[in-house]
């Protein structure tokens, strides 16, 4: 199974490689680009990279590295380049993620390279943070681990190769050529790295940095992730201005093969049978599928921007459950705009777990429908509605409805009905949205939130609107934290925790 990273369309898909057919996939952050797969081949992690292209600069930098569950096609949680307690601008936070690898052997932390702010990242898996920042070359683009964890390689384009100790961040070695290396990896049997540069491919060796083999003249400008056979016996280059692939023998050093791929081919990777290479067309909308015996070409159509790919085990997609939530509103009366708004806001949190591939919970994906009742304004019918909710909708969960009078009427029945329910919405201040980064969830500010909302819905955001989908957010993420439904321990975790969410509800 092949998942890919669909740059311009903001998604990662699964394709089944023998017939090219979609097996699943969802929404991810703006413009992501890299993907890196644990070895069990259950989670995968997703650079929201948010710029357009290394050299461009093109875009918003985004701040987020989406985590994947693999089986449910469902994005499990996201972490982040920023600490909200420094209270920063957007602008001024460390963004732009684009490399992510995970260290072996153990894969208990990520490395992220950020290229605005110039750092390396070391997430701790466990606890979802950042243990360790490393200042690295401005031209930094991605990493690389050797097999056994004890060396970082840095690929910084211009600033060529840099070698590190990933405990510490210390630089122990550079090597650099005439042209910027847009290209690492090692080859099968680990004796060297496999460099691509502009018109060549170098071999390197690991230790002495010294040039043990090189293919050059190639007929081609830059080369970026160029794969090897198993074997050894083939590079596939992507030559990525060129709209082509070049198809080297390792021992003659000849281009045996030249084909034309698609636009923008920046990304080669080859089955661990060495059988077939795939290949991303970042401006197109195909990954080229290359039979490695006859060097037949074939296309599986993806959505637009294939650019970061991986191959992972087959696994079906895990069919999703329902979750009933339900809420009564004032959508009549003298309340009914507030009302309106936080239906607003609730459905806009709800579509965006729908995109993200839903839901997260005891291992499984789970579709939200979302029940709503009128108050019309009165609370004089809280408890009936509330009570509809439970008995007729059969509701898992309530989300909390307009005003502290109402509110604490429809909190006592579901304490009584032992039914968990969402934080009181109490903020009345006005709604002016701001570049603070304050929140780690999909918009990290108020504006963004702000923007979003308009594109979406062609209404302004209120601070109501921005409520509900705060309290949505929030009950995200206190139900990953305690992984059920459980009334009690959910209510621990809301009394308990302040979450870091883009607004205070």
């Amino acid at each position: 199974m092949l998942a890919v990273v669909e740059e311009n369309a903001g998604h990662v898909s699964f394709y089944d490689t023998q017939n090219g057919k979609r097996l699943g996939d969802l929404q991810v952050g703006f413009l992501p680009h890299e993907i890196a797969i644990t070895q069990d081949g259950k989670t995968a992690y997703v650079s929201n990279f948010g710029i357009k292209d290394y050299d461009s600069g093109a875009g918003v930098p985004g701040a987020g590295i989406s985590v994947i569950d693999i089986q449910n096609r469902v994005e499990k949680y996201r972490l982040f380049t920023f600490d909200p307690a420094n209270h920063k601008d957007y602008a001024q936070i460390d963004s732009a993620p684009h490399g992510v690898k995970l260290r072996p052997p153990l894969e208990q932390q990520l490395y992220v390279n950020v290229e605005k702010g110039g750092k390396v990242l070391v997430f701790d898996l466990a606890t979802k943070s950042i243990i360790k920042k490393f200042d690295v070359s401005p031209n930094t683009h991605n990493l690389l681990f050797s097999t056994d964890g004890k060396t970082l390689w840095i690929m910084a384009g211009k600033d060529g190769v840099i070698r590190m100790d990933p405990d510490t961040g210390k630089v122990t070695g550079t090597f650099s050529l005439p042209t910027p290396i847009r290209g690492l990896k090692y080859t099968p049997d680990n004796r060297y790295l496999m460099a691509s540069a502009v018109n060549q491919i170098v071999f390197i060796d690991p230790t002495s940095l010294a040039i043990k083999n090189q293919f050059t003249n190639l007929g081609v400008g830059p080369i970026l992730y160029s794969d090897i056979s198993p074997d050894q016996k083939y590079i596939v280059a992507p030559a990525a201005f060129d709209n082509q692939i070049v198809i080297l023998e390792v021992e003659t050093g000849k281009v045996i093969k030249r084909i034309v791929t698609g636009l923008n081919p920046v990304t080669v990777m080859i089955d661990a049978e060495g059988k077939f290479a795939y290949v991303t067309n970042a401006t197109d909308k195909h990954v080229s599928k290359i039979n490695l015996a006859t060097f037949e070409s074939t296309n599986i159509l993806t959505k637009n921007g294939p650019n970061g790919i991986a191959l992972v085990p087959y696994s079906p997609k895990s069919k999703m459950k329902q979750l009933n939530l339900g809420v009564m509103l004032p959508l009549s009366g003298g309340d009914a705009q507030r009302g309106r708004d936080m239906m607003r806001g609730y459905e806009y949190w709800r579509l965006m777990l729908a995109h993200a591939g839903g839901l997260y919970m005891r291992g499984q994906a789970y579709n939200v429908n979302i029940v709503y009742l009128d108050t019309q304004s009165d609370n004089g019918n809280i408890a009936a509605l509330t009570t509809e909710l439970i008995n007729q909708y059969h509701v898992n969960l309530l989300l909390s409805t307009y005003g502290t009078v109402a509110y604490n009427i429809e909190k006592q029945i579901a304490t009584e009905n032992h039914i968990p329910i969402t934080p009181t919405e109490t903020n009345e201040t006005p709604w002016i949205p701001n570049d603070m980064a304050v929140g780690k969830d999909i918009f990290v500010t108020t504006k963004f939130y702000d923007q979003q909302y308009y594109a979406q819905y062609n209404f302004k955001a209120s601070t109501y609107s921005a409520d509900a989908t705060a309290i949505g957010i929030a009950l995200q993420k206190a139900i990953l934290a305690v992984d059920s439904l459980d009334a009690d321990a959910l209510s621990k975790v809301f009394e308990q925790t302040t979450f870091d969410i883009f607004h205070a509800y």
